[in-house]
């Protein structure tokens, strides 16, 4: 179970993470 949570929210995690950095990644090209 432990094992499954982290699963989850390492990948919630990616997923916050990749929202925050494109928008940054797009700022930055303009």
């Amino acid at each position: 179970m432990h094992t499954l949570l982290h699963s989850v929210l390492a990948t919630m995690w990616k997923e916050k993470a990749q929202m925050v950095a494109q928008p940054q990644a797009a700022v930055g090209r303009q």
